[in-house]
């Protein structure tokens, strides 16, 4: 269990906010488990990340980091972490990411 498992709420990040470009919306990632751990889709790597390493890279600043949000509609969309004017963190996420920063 990762001490971000909490975090999660209905399937969702509700820290992370993205207004979409196209019909704008607020949405947030999209959480699932795989090998019984909370994971965000990376669309860059097609691959599953850990919460743990997600919070991490996006720490960092990591270029390139987009994830899988789900539209009021079922359709899928990206979250693209550079377009951070369009994203917004909750407090406690800014603080727990200047942690793992240093």
């Amino acid at each position: 269990m990762s001490r971000f498992d909490s975090w999660v709420v209905n399937g969702l990040l509700p820290d992370i906010a993205y207004l979409t470009e196209k019909l704008p919306e607020v949405v947030h990632p999209w959480v699932g488990m795989h090998e019984g751990v909370y994971c965000v889709y990376f669309k860059h790597e097609k691959a599953h990340l850990p919460l743990e390493v997600f919070f991490r890279r996006l720490a960092k600043r990591e270029p390139k980091l987009g994830v899988r949000a789900r539209r009021k509609n079922g359709e899928t969309t990206s979250i693209t972490f550079n377009r951070h004017e369009r994203v917004t963190l909750s407090p406690r996420l800014q603080q727990v990411l200047a942690e793992l920063a240093r």
